[in-house]
This record gives structure tokens, C-alpha cells and sequence, in this order.
């Protein structure tokens, strides 16, 4: 049987989030009393939102709820109105559920799919109708990656290797840069490359910014290196570095350009669950550093236009305003420990904002998946179903609006960690700090119009 909400005050009319929503996506309704009203997230302004909830509660399909809305072919249907300056989505998926976003609901399907055309029929027999609005998606596997079982749509994600730091390469390889002799080879074999030069044989060799493996093993000539390193530790790193230059992944020096990977009004998924944890890690990062580097730079160009119409317009790649999105945050930020990809999610939540980049995380854990320092800048917090007396107290801590005067939950008093415990799968509690319902509320998230590859729905 259905959960009962009773909040006070009522919501008397529809709920904005994150701005003035002139152009918006439909995130939801609310179902915690009185007449049910659209709840809208803003489709302009810069955010950071986290979503949290346990296994099975519906935050994946509440996070592709969300970003498809981002990327419909139209500019104004009935899940969101779009102006001119779309934005990219950028969907970091480790556990490869979201592809399934290729293949919009019909009525004809069976299944899984069935069940969620069907869900979506019933949520438009209440006072927001809906229809099975186009979407514009590209899925991403990386190179080499494949399998006969792959739709044939999936696009390929080759790895910039210039883009690779000493960091990066001695994760992947196992190996500690300052007290493994493997480590500091890698890191002297980078900056021979990269920033120093080399000579082998008494013949100098220029350093270079675009570089592949090639490159990298062709410095283990170095005359330096040759004389200081034990030779079996030349060997392994060699071996381990001719293992990679095999790998597709590997194969392209400056590997897919971000232009390619994020568009505006597209909805881009990179699949991460057939790689290591240490390979996902390293293609996390890089790939949010360079976003952060070429928005930045595109952000520039933007705001010398701005104030300078009649400046030269410089050439370089032309990245949109982004949102990246990261679902089961938890296998890419793992609660301890440092790791390049942390560190690059870090910086692009602390300065994003200024690049016209947000993000949208999604965890089975509230607290960890990011740092404290980047948690401060958190506007909006969904919290799906959660039991633990931890992940209670963390999320009451997060809350960004003010608590409802009373709260009942099948017409019992309760308080907030009662009633996150007690919602049903779909169900979220809803607090931002710019919302004009005026407290934190429980909404209902709309049902999806692209396939949701999740069982929890």
C-alpha cells in the first residue's frame, strides 16, 4: 500500500528551483499534501546537486530523469522549455545502466519497458501530462572495449594519452611515484618527454607537448636512464608500457577531443564498468580535467566577445556550458584515500561554476563521495529512501531549506529521518536553497521517456 505524506504548510502552487526557471525541466510532483504540484529545476543558472539514496531506491532513474530532460530535440515540450544556449550532459556511468537511454518508451514493448511506458501513462492521468518526448544521446565505450552483444550506435572513447599525468601512469601501472624504482622511472621517462629532453647516445632529443606511449618508451634510451636504473626495472615498465600500446584504448595520442564528447543539447554516457578501478579512476580524471581546461578557455573567449565584440576571435575547441554527472559516485570517489579522479571532481565543483559547468552526483552514500571543502558548494540535495541511523544524520546535515512544521507519515507524527526511511521507490525529499515552496518537500520524480537500464524500476 502506498506511503501517506502529510506535511504543513501546504504547497499552493508550483515549485521553482535553482532560479526563475524561464527555461526549465520537470524533475517531479509533489506528493506530501494538498493538491500535487509540478516541481521545476532551473534550465540556466549554474548548480551542484547530490542525490543520494540506497540501493534500489530510484536515484539513477531520478539522475536520468533529470538529464535527459537536458537534452530533448524540441525546445519546449512537456518535460522541459530550452532557450538558445543549450547545454552538454556529460553522464559518467560505472556501472554501463544508462545506455539503454538509446531507445525511447513505446507502447508496443514488453518487460521492463513495458512496465515503464506503463508508469508513465498513469503518472500523465494525474495533472501533468506527458509524452515520450525525442532525446538526443550518444553512448561512449572505450576503444577495445566492445562486445558482439554492443548496439551498434555505441561510439568509441580513446584515451588522450598527452593528457595523461606521472600520477596517472603510476596508478595504472601499480607503482608509487616517490619510493618504487618503477614510479620514479615513469615519473623521470614523463618529464624527459614532456618538459626536459633526453639525449641517447649523445644526441639530444627535444622535448614535446603531444605525445604517445611511443614517446615514453622511446626515452628509456636516455643515456641518464640507461646508467641509473637497474635494468630488470627498465624491463617491466617497458613491458608493461608495450602491454598498453596494444590496448585500443591507448592508441590515439590526443584520444577523443571533448568537443566530440559533449554537445550542446545531447546527452553524452560514458561507459566505465569494463574498466579496472584504477583504469576508471585515470579516465575520470582526465577526462574532467580537460573539460574544466577547454570550458575554461571557450568561457574566456565567451566573455571577451561580451564586453569586446570587436575583438579577433581566437581559435581553439569550442566546448559548451556542461553538466557532468557522475552516477554511483561511490565507485569512482571511494570514501578514503587520495586518487586523481577525486582530485580533479574537487577542483571542477570549487571553480566549475565560473565556467558555466555544474554537476549532478548521484551515491548510495551521503558523505565521502566528495570532499567536505567541495560538499559546501551543494545548492540542491534529493534524498531517496535511506535506513542507516549513518546516512540519516548525514543527509539532516546537508539540508539546505527549512524543515515543514509537522510531518505525518500514515497519519503518524514522525520527524525527517522517519519519513526519508519510509518513501517508496521514486519518492524523494527535496531540499535546495533557492526553491519557492519555502521549506523542504517530498516529491514524486517523473517517470522516464528513454528506457532505464536500472532494476529498480
Amino acid at each position: 500500500m502506498p506511503v501517506r505524506i502529510d506535511c504543513q504548510p501546504n504547497i499552493s502552487g508550483g515549485v521553482r528551483l535553482g532560479g526563475s526557471c524561464t527555461n526549465s525541466i520537470l524533475v517531479g510532483r509533489t506528493v506530501d499534501g494538498g493538491r500535487p504540484q509540478p516541481v521545476r529545476f532551473d534550465a540556466d543558472d549554474n548548480f551542484v546537486v547530490l542525490e543520494v539514496g540506497k540501493r534500489g531506491s530510484g536515484k539513477s532513474f531520478g539522475l536520468g530523469s533529470a538529464l535527459e530532460s537536458f537534452a530533448t530535440t524540441t525546445k519546449s515540450n512537456t518535460i522541459a522549455t530550452h532557450g538558445d544556449n543549450r547545454r552538454g550532459v556529460l553522464l559518467l556511468d560505472p556501472l554501463d545502466i544508462h545506455w539503454t537511454a538509446i531507445y525511447p518508451l513505446r507502447p508496443d514493448a514488453s518487460g521492463p519497458m513495458k512496465e515503464q511506458y506503463d508508469r508513465l501513462l498513469q503518472w500523465s492521468n494525474g495533472t501533468t501530462p506527458l509524452n515520450v518526448e525525442p532525446v538526443l544521446v550518444d553512448v561512449f565505450m572505450p576503444a577495445g572495449r566492445r562486445t558482439p552483444d554492443d548496439p551498434q550506435p555505441f561510439l568509441d572513447y580513446y584515451l588522450p594519452v598527452s593528457d595523461l599525468t606521472p600520477e596517472d601512469l603510476a596508478l595504472v601501472y601499480g607503482a608509487n611515484l616517490v619510493s618504487d624504482p618503477a614510479g620514479m622511472l615513469i615519473g623521470e621517462m614523463y618529464d624527459k618527454v614532456t618538459r626536459l629532453g633526453y639525449t641517447v647516445k649523445g644526441q639530444p632529443v627535444l622535448p614535446v607537448s603531444i605525445f604517445g606511449l611511443q614517446e615514453l618508451l622511446d626515452s628509456l634510451e636516455d643515456d641518464d636512464i640507461q646508467q641509473n636504473y637497474a635494468p630488470q626495472t627498465q624491463r617491466a615498465v617497458r613491458q608493461r608500457f608495450l602491454a598498453w600500446q596494444r590496448d585500443p584504448l591507448f592508441q590515439q595520442s590526443t584520444g577523443t577531443q571533448i568537443s566530440d564528447l559533449v554537445k550542446p543539447g545531447r546527452l553524452s554516457i560514458l561507459c566505465l564498468n569494463r574498466l579496472s578501478d584504477d583504469m576508471r579512476s585515470v579516465v575520470t580524471a582526465v577526462v574532467v580535467r580537460k573539460l574544466k581546461k577547454e570550458r575554461s578557455q571557450s568561457s574566456q573567449r565567451e566573455r571577451r566577445q561580451a564586453f569586446d565584440p570587436a575583438s579577433p576571435i581566437s581559435s581553439g575547441p569550442v566546448v559548451p556550458r556542461t553538466i557532468l554527472a557522475i552516477d554511483e559516485a561511490q565507485m569512482i570517489l571511494p570514501a578514503s584515500g587520495a586518487s586523481p579522479a577525486r582530485s580533479a571532481v574537487e577542483s571542477y565543483v570549487l571553480e566549475g561554476r565560473n565556467f558555466g559547468l555544474s554537476m549532478w552526483l548521484a551515491t548510495q552514500r551521503p558523505r565521502g563521495a566528495i570532499s567536505e571543502r567541495a560538499i559546501s558548494q551543494l545548492d540542491t540535495l534529493i534524498v531517496h529512501r535511506l535506513s542507516t541511523g549513518d546516512d540519516l544524520a548525514a543527509v539532516c546535515q546537508l539540508m539546505q531549506s527549512k524543515e515543514p512544521s509537522t510531518i505525518k507519515v500514515n497519519d503518524k507524527p514522525a520527524d525527517i529521518s522517519e519519513l526519508i526511511r519510509s518513501l517508496d521507490v521514486g519518492m524523494a525529499v527535496i531540499s535546495a536553497d533557492k526553491s519557492t515552496a519555502g521549506r523542504l518537500f517530498v516529491a514524486d520524480m517523473r517517470p522516464r521517456v528513454v528506457a532505464h537500464g536500472g532494476r529498480a524500476f
